[in-house]
């Protein structure tokens, strides 16, 4: 074969510098691309280029041509990729042009059993065989009774998984951090052996005898025994002998449910969710309905590719992929079943199912008429292990910190080596959240204390020289951990109330009806936040239960903590750290803005509220279409000087007016609705982190005000502030003689705003306030 490249007008080339250069990939005989170049003479009007090429085998080709820019030092083409091309950012823009072609096409499908209705013949290609796992899976009604129980209360997606006894931690492990951010139950866990399920249709949490709520059904020992024998209870790592043996089992199970009509997310047993991935692929949101597909990245190897995220695309990681239920899809996993089954020869033992999709996906528009669309998830939000575990500084640090999605803690082999490393990261729940890991895994809804589960995408993440992460101890148990980010309290019925359950079902439909309307959030985000612990949470915790609120908390967000270790690193002692608090206070917008459109109203609290144990609903005091905040009024400031601050925020963000402007509201208990939560998350962008327009404070005055809503005054008496204690704050430390009357008097004492001091003098008003409650 001869392949010619010509240039017209060699002259008009940006640049004197360049090699013209051809790629070329069969992905059947090798995952390598062919790459030459050739450079191109400026000072002539046509430049052409020929290369010769023998031997093509057969199959489908690619070829890439484009222009490189030559290294000014050494006249050559940049370095090729780990793949055999250059990188997209070494190419000349606008000069890359992808050709597809094959080399005797007929025979390529014959050999290769493509949209042949007779697959290969067992007899010498045994993995052939989950072909006909999947139509028993298919025919099975046991299987289709527990999909359609799943379905009844979360839709037409399933969470699929698939393990053995050996990787059964790691199973609980991937399933505990999907339901601790309060995804739907949606799992289905397929075992390989006797110690997966239990003989009521159950996933065991443990080799012993204790049994999840994870509906777990046992693949079939005749048709294992076809496919891996006695490898399919062993410890099988990829790449060793028997891999691809277990791994065609894969496709198998996944064509059966897509079969049934199901769309299914598969996750391997090592990864963890983060936050909800769900948004990725929700129909009607961004065009996604137009892909069928939706899957991680693979190649994640070297740390230099990592700015570069279509060096990723060219090689997909099966370990995480949201597949729809469709006749492509469906076509799909069983042309991936057919490939694995001609490559289990002894040689090709380390062709597995990732091996057998790339590759078909590869080949696809020469397979099949339809269109096959894929959607690769970033690298950055869905890392492999390598990326996110070995090079997380270079890929995360400095201030494009995104929150990843998931980490896949692959680039490692081993399971011991895998449950290390998410130990080390504070990724191994069944220790670092052990009270809550099997009450949820188990159905009892949080094990010793309130039931609560985790909404954040944050977890405990250190560098290997910090150690491990270990959550912070606390002497009341229904205290929230530091480590945990953000936690989701749930009433609890009163022990009253559950001796006289029937007398009082009246009042539990109130309670519920109110538990779905109502929720109060509040951040406690620092090491510096001691008095939360012990006195700010188990009062709130107990209101939030008197009012059948939900509860929540938001202990980190690690999006900010690199401003924490910045300021470790040079050596600060004493005083704020401005940066982190900035980063706290515009995220804190967001949360109070995503949690706030679920609830018909909610109540923020500072983490500095302390609350009186017999006040009422504050929720009451504010009627449905109204924001409740307290007006700061004299005594804390006159009509003039709040009439400034609101001027003044006003201008800061572009807005002059004459108005009277006399509704400038403390934000540190502020009741919004819906509607004002839907205004905060899209006017965010515009946000200013400007500590001379009260940053947070400033940003919601103003936002009332542009959006003209309308402000009901909870007064003093719902937010007593912290200037009104200046007076006696001396004498708290010098005498100890207690407050005179008014905070004690308030629904809400909040203990931050105003007053002068630092946190002794903040402890010893708490100390006196809850003394003068007891």
């Amino acid at each position: 074969m001869k392949l010619s490249f010509t240039i017209t007008n060699p002259k008009l080339l940006p640049t004197n510098n360049l090699n013209w250069c051809f790629s070329l990939i069969n992905k059947r005989h090798s995952w390598h691309a062919t790459t030459l170049c050739s450079s191109i003479n400026p000072n002539i009007d046509i430049e052409s280029y020929s290369q010769e090429i023998d031997g093509l085998p057969i199959g489908v080709f690619r070829l890439l041509t484009y222009l490189v820019e030559l290294d000014v030092d050494t006249a050559s083409p940049p370095d090729l990729n780990f793949r055999g091309g250059h990188e997209e950012n070494d190419i000349v823009s606008g000069s890359l042009s992808e050709r597809w072609f094959t080399v005797e096409r007929e025979r390529w499908r014959k050999e290769n059993y493509i949209n042949d209705t007779n697959p290969p013949p067992a007899k010498t290609h045994k993995r052939v065989s989950a072909l006909f796992l999947s139509l028993h899976l298919q025919n099975d009604p046991k299987l289709a009774m527990m999909l359609a129980d799943l379905a009844i209360t979360n839709g037409e997606e399933v969470t699929v998984m698939m393990g053995n006894s050996a990787h059964l931690s790691l199973a609980n492990n991937a399933i505990y951090s999907s339901y601790r951010l309060g995804r739907s139950h949606n799992t289905m866990m397929f075992g390989l052996d006797d110690g997966v399920c239990s003989s009521g249709g159950y996933m065991m949490l443990d080799a012993s005898s204790t049994v999840s709520t994870v509906p777990c059904y046992a693949l079939p020992k005749a048709n294992l025994g076809l496919l891996c024998g006695s490898k399919c209870g062993e410890n099988v790592d990829v790449w060793s002998k028997g891999f691809a043996d277990v791994a065609v089992i894969k496709p198998a199970v996944i064509l059966a449910v897509v079969e049934l009509g199901y769309d299914v997310l598969w996750m391997d047993t090592d990864i963890v969710l983060l936050s909800d991935p769900g948004g990725f692929w929700e129909s009607g949101s961004g065009g996604n309905d137009n892909f069928d597909i939706f899957i991680q990245a693979g190649g994640q190897h070297l740390s230099r590719l990592l700015s570069l995220e279509k060096s990723f695309q060219d090689e997909l990681c099966t370990g995480f992929y949201f597949i729809r239920a469709n006749i492509k899809t469906a076509m799909f996993l069983r042309a991936t079943i057919v490939e694995l089954s001609l490559h289990d020869s002894e040689e090709e033992k380390t062709f597995g199912d990732q091996s057998a999709f790339n590759l078909v996906l590869f080949e696809w528009r020469f397979r099949y008429s339809d269109e096959l669309n894929v959607s690769v998830l970033s690298p950055l939000l869905f890392p492999g292990g390598s990326v996110f575990f070995e090079y997380h500084d270079l890929a995360y640090g400095g201030n494009k910190l995104p929150a990843a999605v998931i980490v896949h803690n692959n680039f490692l082999i081993g399971r011991e080596k895998k449950i290390e490393r998410f130990k080390r990261r504070g990724m191994w729940f069944a220790e670092r959240e052990e009270r809550n890991f099997f009450g949820v895994l188990e159905g009892g809804g949080g094990g010793e204390g309130a039931g609560f589960k985790v909404l954040s995408m944050s977890v405990c993440i250190f560098r290997e020289s910090q150690g491990s992460c270990e959550p912070l101890s606390s002497e009341d148990y229904m205290a929230p951990y530091l480590t945990q980010p953000v936690l989701l309290y749930q009433p609890e019925k009163e022990k009253e109330m559950e001796k006289e359950k029937e007398k009082e079902k009246e009042k539990e439909k109130e309670k519920e009806k109110a538990h779905q309307n109502h929720a109060i959030v509040t951040f406690s985000v620092g090491s510096d936040r001691i008095w939360f612990e012990k006195f700010v949470f188990p009062r709130m915790r107990k209101y939030a239960n008197k009012i059948a609120a939900d509860l929540i908390v938001v202990r980190r967000i690690v999006e900010c903590e690199v401003f924490m270790e910045k300021e470790e690193e040079k050596g600060s002692e004493g005083g704020d750290n401005i940066d982190f608090h900035d980063c706290v206070k515009k995220k804190k917008l967001s949360i109070i803005g995503q949690v706030g459109i679920h609830y018909e109203q909610t109540l923020y609290l500072d983490d500095s509220v302390l609350i009186r144990g017999n006040s009422e609903s504050v929720f009451d005091r504010v009627p449905a279409g109204s924001l409740g905040a307290t007006v700061e009024r004299l005594p804390v400031r006159s009509f003039e000087h709040n009439r400034a601050y609101s001027r003044m925020s006003l201008l800061g963000y572009g807005v002059e007016t004459n108005d009277n402007l006399s509704q400038y509201f403390n934000s540190g208990v502020v009741v919004l609705n819906a509607n004002h939560a839907i205004h905060i998350l899209q006017h965010l962008p515009y946000y200013l982190n400007e500590p001379v327009l009260k940053r947070d404070q400033g940003y919601l005055n103003v936002l009332a005000y542009i959006s003209n809503w309308n402000i009901t005054d909870l007064g003093f008496s719902w937010n007593y502030l912290g200037s009104f204690m200046n007076q006696f704050a001396e004498e708290f430390l010098e005498k100890t003689n207690g407050l005179v009357g008014a905070p004690v008097e308030a629904n809400f004492v909040h203990v931050t705003t105003g007053l002068m001091g630092g946190v002794d003098i903040r402890m010893h008003v708490i100390e006196e306030i809850e003394k003068k409650w007891e």
